[in-house]
């Protein structure tokens, strides 16, 4: 929501089997989500990947 507000992406990278809900949430309120990994720590991993990668910001849970 913060981002959507300042006018940038947020990237969102959750495990593969996070509620449904809370993925929808996120989108609907502008948040692009990227299903990864068997738990948080993976995801997070792959999160600190893409940052990397796409000269992107980390902003940890």
């Amino acid at each position: 929501m913060a981002a959507r507000a300042a006018g940038m992406r947020a990237l969102i990278v959750v495990p593969v089997g996070n509620s449904v809900e809370k993925n929808n949430a996120m989108r609907g309120f502008g948040g692009e989500v990227v299903e990864y990994g068997r738990d948080f720590d993976e995801a997070r991993g792959e999160a600190a990947r893409l940052a990397k990668t796409h000269g992107l910001f980390l902003v940890p849970p």
